[in-house]
């Protein structure tokens, strides 16, 4: 039977007695709600799925007092009297639930580990799509894949850098001795998230940055550019 390798993650996750809530994040379209409910429907008793895009009303869930009596309260009210919730035997998924910077979380990304796979799992017509060159607004989660699937196989382990203002690095590996963030772009674009590490550096530390994308072999202040197809070669000294 194929498994995926984050209900590992999951599975440590719920066998931990003090986790706190968990935080899934990564490309659109690559499986994440299917992961989620697949393996909450396997492993709890009660399960509740909200999805917060397509219904912004379910917001009203959070409002008033934030106390897990209370949320329950309305959660109850609002799935009415057949919703149970019984303690360590009921999950609670929230899809599309917008985070503020007061939420406790465990934050991670998922990738597939095969790009093309990752492709056909998209919406029907878009392998088409992308076949005439037309990636649309799967071009930013495709190439940040490519370059995880790159990492991945080189026997990298993935790492990134989230923060609530906003600022947010793709990839961050060790290279050459130094903290390295790595941005990713389908084509050329703006790195503004890599040019405030790079304005202070004595509170980020870092020093340089690599960004990948559409680009020729140069430099751009601190930023070594890169085209996508020699993420590879940041396991040796060649660069």
């Amino acid at each position: 039977m194929l498994k995926r390798k984050v209900e590992q993650i999951f599975t440590a996750w719920k066998n931990n007695p003090s986790h706190s809530p968990l935080v899934v994040k990564g490309p659109r379209q690559c499986g994440k709600t299917f992961s989620v409910v697949d393996f909450a429907q396997k492993n709890y008793k009660n399960v509740h799925y909200l999805n917060f895009y397509e219904h912004k009303e379910l917001s009203s869930v959070f409002s008033g007092s934030l106390t897990v009596d209370t949320i329950i309260m309305n959660l109850s009210a609002l799935f009415g009297p057949s919703a149970k919730f019984e303690p360590h035997d009921t999950c609670l998924i929230f899809d599309e639930l917008p985070l503020d910077g007061n939420a406790m979380k465990d934050v991670f990304k998922i990738y597939m580990a095969d790009t093309g796979l990752f492709v056909a799992m998209l919406e029907d017509g878009t392998q088409h799509d992308i076949l005439n060159g037309n990636l649309y607004g799967y071009k930013g989660a495709i190439f940040e894949n490519l370059i995880a699937d790159i990492f991945g196989k080189m026997g990298r382990k993935l790492y990134y850098f989230h923060k609530e203002s906003g600022l947010e690095i793709d990839f961050v590996i060790r290279y050459k001795g130094e903290c390295v963030p790595i941005e990713v772009k389908a084509s050329t674009g703006n790195t503004k998230s890599t040019k405030t590490l790079l304005a202070h550096p004595e509170k980020y530390h870092v020093s340089r940055a690599i960004k990948f994308g559409n680009y020729n072999v140069g430099m751009s202040g601190a930023i070594l550019t890169l085209p996508t197809y020699m993420a590879f070669m940041l396991q040796r000294d060649m660069i």
